[in-house]
């Protein structure tokens, strides 16, 4: 404790106020801090070294080593194999319970120094914020380990707060100038660029609504697909119908129903052939149009090439999900009429991945641009086998 006073920068005061993780505690003769993480320890220790004191003789100037260490640091489960000179340590009873202690050699104290936190509660220290003015609602309560308790009596839970012993509130809020004015700086840094993110989104903002406005007035625009790309996004954001439906429009009014496979578009085209053996089996009347009795009669070869047939019908008859890319964004759509270049039934999509899964997880048969697809002969043999 004594090696604060005299080597530490700023003294006890200063130790006391700097940084470190609650658990300080000091009978008066020595100070003990306590941590999980040997990391941790280290870091601590080449602050202390830092700030004047030494440890094993640490001094970067020979002219300023001393005989004697300031710090000695104590393993709870690898012990101390060092000379320890000036403490001692092991353990000690106090109100019938036993603690593993240290202390220092030939002391006579016989108190046990706990850390502020006590009782499920942190002791904190005073704000470095509180100004002299506002310190009267600080109830001085007691000195304790070379500190002096505070109850804020402002608070409602009562919450106690710290200062070095002896220390004033003018004193202590001098200290405290360039942690205030770092605090002040960042503070100020942050409402800057706050205020300048929320000026962004109302400019952002401005432009979408102009861009809105321009498409529901049909005003020409100079890159419809960049138009797009923006409907969709707010789209995403809206959840609305109503603006999928301006993106039906403006596709429309604007022509893109082709599709550059360069450029990320594709299409998709799917089957379910669980449908079309159900078909085969219970339906089949109804289904081809002819009696029962003829599939009785056809062979196994006969009945899967018919499948086969009429699942390549099925792709031909089931319609063709167009995908066109808009900057990251899919949108896809069904052609509902190829004559007239009518698109339906309109989706946007995040990312070709996202749709890819959609198809591969949906358990039918599918084929795409960029994509063989999921079947061919051998598959659909096997799944004719499996389930007719």
């Amino acid at each position: 404790r004594d090696s604060i006073d005299k080597y530490f920068q700023g003294g006890w005061f200063r130790f006391v106020i700097d940084p470190q993780n609650g658990s300080m505690c000091c009978d008066g003769e020595i100070v003990n801090l306590g941590f999980m993480n040997p990391n941790d320890v280290q870091k601590y220790l080449n602050y202390l070294v830092d700030k004047g004191l030494q440890y094993e003789q640490s001094s970067k100037d020979p002219t300023l080593i001393r005989k004697i260490d300031d710090i000695i640091v104590l393993d709870l489960i690898n012990g101390y194999h060092g000379k320890a000179r000036w403490l001692e340590y092991g353990d000690r009873k106090f109100d019938g319970e036993d603690y593993f202690c240290c202390w220092l050699k030939e002391s006579t104290v016989q108190t046990l120094a706990f850390s502020e936190f006590r009782e499920g509660k942190f002791i904190h220290r005073v704000p470095f914020s509180i100004k002299p003015s506002e310190f009267e609602r600080f109830k001085f309560v007691k000195t304790k380990n070379d500190l002096d308790i505070y109850l804020d009596t402002s608070s409602a839970r009562e919450a106690e707060y710290f200062m070095p012993h002896g220390m004033s509130i003018n004193e202590y809020y001098v200290q405290f100038k360039p942690e205030r004015e770092i605090h002040d700086a960042k503070t100020k840094a942050i409402a800057k660029e706050k205020n300048s993110e929320e000026k962004r989104l109302i400019e952002e903002k401005k432009a979408e609504e102009k861009l809105y406005d321009k498409v529901t007035k049909k005003t020409a625009v100079s890159n419809p697909m960049d138009v797009i790309e923006k409907l969709i996004e707010r789209a995403l954001k809206t959840n609305d119908s109503n603006d999928i439906d301006l993106i039906d429009e403006f596709w429309h009014d604007n022509g893109f129903g082709f599709l550059d496979f360069e450029a990320g578009d594709n299409f998709y085209a799917s089957v379910d052939p669980h449908e079309v053996i159900e078909q085969m089996k219970f339906h089949w009347d109804q289904y081809v149009g002819s009696d029962e009795s003829e599939r009785d009669e056809m062979s196994e070869e006969d009945l899967f090439n018919f499948f086969k047939r009429r699942i390549e019908y099925e792709f031909d008859e089931s319609g063709t999900l167009y995908v066109k890319k808009f900057g990251k964004y899919l949108l896809s759509a069904y052609i509902s009429d190829p004559r007239e270049g009518r698109f339906t039934d309109f989706s946007i999509h995040n990312n070709a991945k996202e749709l890819d899964d959609l198809y591969k997880n949906s358990g039918q048969f599918y084929m795409g641009g960029s994509d063989e697809g999921n079947w061919n002969d051998q598959i659909l043999r096997a799944f004719f086998d499996e389930h007719y």
